[in-house]
């Protein structure tokens, strides 16, 4: 699909899947940000990340709101830890290497 940085035309029909991710990835952002609190304290949260993205590492977790916009291009390593607030924007790809610590105030 969407690899190495490399640029994209999105108005040809082989950024079908990318749209396709996009959608995919929006809808889980929606189901978690607006029910994120009951989902931090009945594990579902977990459910929801893992769904998403292309890879959760243990004791790994992004705190919502979030948006991440290509999920299976987002990898986490073992024990990340995002704010909340997140902005992931990962066509090209995104790997956060293990013990990774975002606060609130990164860019």
């Amino acid at each position: 699909m969407i690899s190495n940085s490399e640029p994209v035309d999105m108005r040809t029909a082989t950024y079908q899947p990318a749209r396709e991710e996009m959608a995919r990835t929006g809808a889980i952002n929606y189901e978690i940000n607006q029910s994120w609190l009951p989902m931090m304290t009945d594990g579902r949260l977990q459910e929801k990340l893992t769904e998403m993205l292309n890879g959760l590492g243990a004791g790994s977790s992004i705190l919502p709101p979030l948006q991440i916009d290509f999920g299976r291009q987002v990898t986490l390593a073992n024990n990340v830890f995002i704010n909340h607030s997140v902005m992931m924007s990962a066509a090209g790809g995104l790997r956060l290497k293990r013990g990774f610590r975002s606060p609130h105030e990164s860019t």
